[in-house]
């Protein structure tokens, strides 16, 4: 069964992947993540993608929904990381569009971010372009790939 990156086919602004020796890209919505990797028909890593003013309204007050998403990649034993169009730094100091309309204070904004993080036990990382983080995607899959097949049991 050929290993398939699932990029989910309700993003706005997808990030472009390639098939590639590895794995097959198949538009496809899933119940969490935008960018998962499914290996033998198992999805065994997710990445959600956030813009920094989506990232602060979920953060800031759109919760549920995405602690129902989180919680549903957990149930499946799948890691969730979430990626960050922006630096940690232009993250709380709220420089992206429209960042000055957020009313709270960027410490508040980094407290909650940390908060959420050790709460649900996953990560955000932050990334200054789109291709710096579709990179980090990519090769992520990669390294997971590399090391399944080398773990693999021998048939």
């Amino acid at each position: 069964m050929k290993n398939r990156l699932l990029s989910d086919n309700r993003e706005q602004l997808p990030l472009t992947f390639h098939s590639t020796e590895n794995y097959e890209v198949v538009d496809e919505s899933y119940s969490f993540g935008d960018y998962n990797l499914e290996i033998d028909g198992k999805v065994i890593f997710s990445f959600e993608r956030k813009n920094p003013g989506d990232l602060a309204s979920t953060i800031m007050g759109g919760h549920e929904r995405f602690v129902n998403e989180i919680n549903r990649a957990k149930e499946a034993g799948v890691p969730f990381v979430v990626v960050v169009e922006c630096s940690y730094n232009d993250f709380i100091n709220k420089k992206f569009p429209n960042g000055f309309r957020i009313k709270v204070q960027g410490y508040v904004l980094a407290k909650i971010l940390h908060t959420m993080m050790l709460h649900y036990n996953i990560q955000f990382l932050f990334f200054n372009s789109r291709e710096e983080m579709l990179d980090y995607i990519r090769n992520t899959f990669e390294s997971i790939i590399k090391e399944y097949e080398k773990n693999k049991p021998k048939s």
